[in-house]
């Protein structure tokens, strides 16, 4: 068994009471936390360039606390992250009511494909200059979407992504029936 630093062993009960995670939490967190911390941690040693870390899962499994905590872990190690979720993209209200009213009545409802702001998503990556691949399953190669300099640059490069539908499209839903 291996022994857990105190500064993590800090930061992890810091951030169970702050977000008054349950009493097993801490377990959970030496388990699956602190490790995929300890992994990114060793994965960037020696680059030039951004470490892009995806976390894809349903919703409410977990992937923003666990982001949040391996983030906050990340920072003791002296490494800066930057964290975007799907769930920052979403259209506001009024446009998901007026898409519900025109297209489908889904498209009020968080989460469904076309309720995201793509054109933000696509915003917050250019400010973050990082080239991120993006699968396309049409062809055999990964399709790579090229992004600009950053206006924050994520200092010693190195950022996590939670998404939970990544590359699901709006095509197929059928109009809404008057």
């Amino acid at each position: 068994m291996t022994t857990v630093p105190l500064q993590d062993r800090a930061a992890i009960a810091l951030f169970a009471a702050e977000h008054d995670l349950p009493a097993g939490f801490a377990d959970l967190a030496d388990r699956l936390h602190r490790p995929l911390a300890d992994r990114i941690t060793v994965e960037t040693v020696g680059r030039n360039g951004p470490l892009i870390v995806g976390l894809c899962g349903p919703q409410g499994a977990g992937k923003s606390t666990l982001v949040s905590l391996v983030a906050e872990l990340l920072k003791h190690r002296g490494l800066a992250t930057a964290f975007l979720s799907l769930d920052d993209l979403y259209r506001t209200r009024a446009e998901r009511q007026a898409l519900a009213s025109t297209v489908h009545p889904l498209l009020m409802t968080r989460g469904v494909p076309g309720t995201h702001d793509v054109a933000l998503g696509h915003a917050v990556l250019d400010a973050w200059a990082v080239r991120v691949p993006s699968f396309c399953r049409a062809s055999t190669r990964p399709q790579m979407i090229a992004l600009r300099r950053a206006k924050q640059p994520v200092s010693r490069g190195r950022s996590m992504s939670s998404f939970w539908r990544a590359g699901v499209s709006a095509r197929g839903l059928s109009r809404r029936r008057p």
